[in-house]
């Protein structure tokens, strides 16, 4: 079993430029998309104030984060394992705070081209009523 993924590796690199009308003037961070080879680029609009005045600069930030392939192998039993602990995280995600898991229990592992399915059975206590307020006929 391989699982294969983008990660961001934690490398950033910023570049700004000044907008003025059709103008624009990159005064830092000249071709640092060069330095990555995946990357993932995100921009936004700045207003910067001039001191001592009231008008502000339009300034444009683009912020480059690098990507790297990322590649997990794990065994039928700890691919299994792990499915079991996606599956109990997201059903306490649902559940309320004051609910309680009573048992578990695995029904079915099966193998198919590569990916691992697995059936789990759930015993739950859970407070389902709600409270209503009760009106009598007129």
């Amino acid at each position: 079993m391989t699982l294969r993924g983008e990660t961001y590796t934690g490398e950033r690199a910023s570049q700004y430029e000044l907008q003025l009308g059709d103008f624009a003037w990159q005064f830092w961070g000249r071709g640092v998309e060069e330095d990555f080879d995946n990357f993932h680029e995100q921009t936004e609009s700045i207003k910067l104030p001039l001191v001592f005045t009231t008008i502000e600069l339009p300034i444009e930030r683009t912020t480059y984060s690098e990507r790297g392939q990322r590649e997990i192998s794990y065994s039928v039993d700890e691919a299994s394992e792990r499915a079991k602990q996606v599956a109990d995280r997201e059903l306490r995600r649902q559940l309320g705070p004051d609910a309680e898991v009573i048992s578990e229990n695995i029904l079915q592992t099966r193998t198919d081209n590569g990916k691992v399915t697995v059936s789990i059975h759930y015993e739950v206590i859970e407070n389902i009523a709600e409270e209503a307020p009760i009106s009598q006929g007129e």
